[in-house]
């Protein structure tokens, strides 16, 4: 497969096939999206951000989302189908314009079947809430941190720090993953070796200043509009720590049907005793290149055994967004063990051609689960 290239040609198709399977599942409608478009229809109707007019009473675990509904009403009229559309052409757009930004070459068909062609980011893209949203602006941001060590360019800083406000009005606990990245990128800033400490200054500035303004303005008017900056959720559906066990259990089995373990194996299988492979610095050389984003999902995870079997969390919902920035640390992995390793090893010089056939039904077993 050419080390998992892509063409157009190719990309177009996955494209196409990913729009015509979000088509198929896009009946559904998860029922807490109908609780945003009222908020959102609300305040375009003039009755403020409510459920009920002249109750300012916040149920939104997605302001951000709200908000987006919003500017899609008033522009159509209509919530439900333009916030799906509207939120997989972003996810498209948005994945597709990280791997441009990182330059991903040998992997990038890899990334595309993984995560165009899941069934789940499929699923949930028809099913109307936050998860595409939430994913579209932390891929974008991971995609900023890695650039940002290989150019001077400051727009890739005010990037990086809109999007993770974005994220934060996404999602309140996407800071969990966040903040261990920013703090990365901060640091890889102030190492830099021919800058001056005032240029260092003004660029840790471009990365705090943008996207904390964005979450506290919401901070602040949540807190005068609603008297509190929480959504009523935070008081009803509390954590569950008595669960932790069957959480984790529940995350290793997306692991594995995300396809993320079993490419695993199937590295190291392919890779294992040959010359040329360096397992361990591979492994070490991902880990220090975006330790921060390792670090983050290390702090989410935990944060998820609490969390990922509440309220319409099922189909891996709450992992979701998380799953493309996955996918692009399994790749910089698999590049970190060896300058061969996209062309065959243990499995033959096919192997990755193996990889792509057995992806295929694989995926298709799963919509077929789903659908059923």
């Amino acid at each position: 497969m050419n080390q998992m290239r892509s063409t157009p040609g190719i990309v177009a198709l996955l494209v196409l096939t990913h729009l015509g399977l979000f088509a198929w599942f896009s009946n559904y409608t998860a029922e807490d999206a109908y609780i945003v478009y009222r908020y959102s229809e609300n305040l375009v109707d003039g009755n403020g951000l409510v459920f009920n007019p002249g109750e300012p009473v916040s149920a939104l675990t997605s302001p951000l989302h709200a908000l987006i509904c919003s500017g899609l009403y008033a522009i159509s009229g209509e919530s439900a189908w333009t916030n799906k559309i509207f939120s997989v052409l972003l996810h498209l757009s948005c994945t597709y314009l990280a791997i441009h930004i990182i330059r991903l070459d040998r992997g990038k068909l890899l990334f595309f079947l993984m995560v165009w062609l899941s069934p789940y980011m499929i699923f949930w893209a028809a099913g109307g809430l936050e998860t595409m949203y939430l994913s579209s602006f932390l891929v974008l941001a991971f995609a900023c941190a890695v650039r940002s060590r290989d150019t001077d360019d400051w727009r890739l800083l005010v990037a990086f720090s809109v999007l993770l406000g974005l994220a934060f009005l996404t999602r309140y606990d996407s800071c969990l993953f966040t903040l261990p990245i920013w703090f990365h990128v901060a640091f890889s800033q102030w190492r830099s070796q021919g800058i001056s400490t005032g240029k260092k200054i003004s660029r840790t500035t471009l990365l705090l200043l943008p996207g904390l303004l964005i979450a506290l303005a919401w901070l602040g008017t949540s807190y005068v509009y609603y008297h509190d900056i929480f959504p009523t959720s935070i008081y009803h559906k509390p954590l569950r720590y008595d669960i932790q066990t069957h959480a984790a259990f529940y995350m290793l089995q997306f692991l594995c049907l995300s396809g993320i373990v079993p490419l695993l194996a199937w590295v190291f299988i392919d890779r294992l005793r040959r010359s040329e492979t360096q397992l361990v610095h591979g492994l070490g050389k991902t880990l220090l290149a975006h330790l921060g984003a390792i670090i983050g999902l290390a702090i989410f995870a935990f944060y998820a055994t609490t969390a990922v079997l509440t309220h319409m969390m099922f189909s891996y919902r709450f992992l979701l967004p998380y799953f493309p920035i996955m996918a692009l640390l399994v790749i910089a992995l698999i590049d970190g063990t060896s300058p061969q390793a996209w062309r065959g090893g243990n499995l033959g010089r096919r192997s990755w051609t193996w990889v792509v056939l057995l992806v295929i039904p694989f995926q298709g077993l799963q919509f077929y689960i789903i659908d059923n």
